[in-house]
């Protein structure tokens, strides 16, 4: 179930454009999103080289990444944390 989605951009190129990544990323889709990411030079595993440029879903305190510069595998590991919640801890 995607909990959000998160336009993504490389800080340092914004001129490469951006993707928009659905949250958490669907296995069958996991290569094919980092490499699209990699097209951005925005894929690494350790740093945080994503521009949160745009967020969407219903989880309102992640609005406030917008601006912030993530990591795309904490970004997943959060929207899987996210999908275990139920209402109440949501």
């Amino acid at each position: 179930m995607i909990q959000f989605q998160a336009q993504l951009s490389n800080p340092a190129h914004p001129e490469y454009g951006s993707l928009t990544v659905p949250f958490p990323i669907p296995e069958d889709e996991y290569d094919r999103v980092l490499e699209r990411l990699d097209m951005l030079e925005a894929s690494d595993a350790v740093r945080r080289d994503c521009r949160v440029e745009e967020m969407s879903g219903d989880c309102r305190p992640l609005k406030w990444l917008k601006g912030q510069t993530v990591n795309v595998d904490e970004l997943d590991y959060l929207a899987k944390r996210l999908d275990s919640f139920d209402v109440y801890e949501a």
